[in-house]
């Protein structure tokens, strides 16, 4: 599971400095929530608190929701680190965003 979870935060971290690069957009917060908690329990939390990420609006309104944690969480990799309560939330925030 630690390898795994390794492999998230990077891809998470990737997404992060490509919306930076390419977008403009401040990702400091994201990365630092990552760098403390690590981007699944960064994303858990949020879940329990019915929030999403710090940059899924910014990103919804760039049409790049491909970037935000809950979109890379979304994939069936990544399947293993997330409830399905929590699964069922991503993809509902993703819907609602425009994603799908």
């Amino acid at each position: 599971m630690k390898q795994l979870e390794e492999k998230f935060n990077a891809e998470v971290l990737q997404c992060c400095a490509k919306a930076k690069l390419e977008y403009g957009l401040d990702t400091a917060q994201m990365e630092k929530d990552i760098n403390r908690l690590g981007a699944a329990a960064m994303l858990r939390q949020l879940t329990k608190r019915g929030a999403v990420s710090v940059l899924f609006d910014q990103l919804k309104e760039k049409g790049q929701l491909c970037l935000s944690p809950e979109a890379v969480a979304s994939k069936a990799e990544y399947a293993s680190l997330f409830t399905d309560k929590e699964a069922d939330w991503f993809l509902e925030q993703l819907c609602q965003g425009g994603y799908y």
